[in-house]
């Protein structure tokens, strides 16, 4: 269980905070995103269900390293299950979504792009930590 829950909080904490620097890049570099995210078809702020997105990171990093663990036989590195993970699980959900939601094509792309980034921070965290 240690070899799961210490790389993946660590792993979350990572992609937390990679998630929280994206936010402000993307809201940044695409003006519009900020107020696409205030509409109706999200939950504001102050609603206190929304304190558990902070737990995503988390849920990612642990799923990572327990993944990672029962198939690293199969993989020559995290990176390269990270890759897979990506193709596999971020790439059709993102399709989906583009295609049966009323999202931009810039809010999905972003997600996209987190869901790559988040990955690969997941398999830094993994790969530095030798679990």
């Amino acid at each position: 269980m240690k070899k799961i829950l210490i790389p993946g909080l660590a792993a979350g904490v990572v992609i937390l905070v990679a998630s929280l620097v994206l936010m402000q890049a993307f809201e940044a570099l695409i003006p519009g995103l900020a107020a696409e995210y205030r509409t109706p078809l999200f939950r504001p702020w102050s609603d206190p269900l929304m304190m558990l997105f902070f737990l995503y990171p988390f849920v990612l990093g642990v799923s990572f390293a327990w993944l990672w663990l029962k198939t690293k036989k199969v993989w020559e590195s995290p990176y390269e299950m990270a890759l897979a993970y990506f193709t596999v699980a971020t790439i059709p959900g993102m399709f989906a979504t583009i295609t049966s939601m009323p999202y931009s094509f810039a809010m999905v792309a972003t997600w996209t792009l987190g869901g790559l980034i988040y990955v690969l921070c997941a398999a830094i965290v993994t790969d530095k930590m030798k679990a």
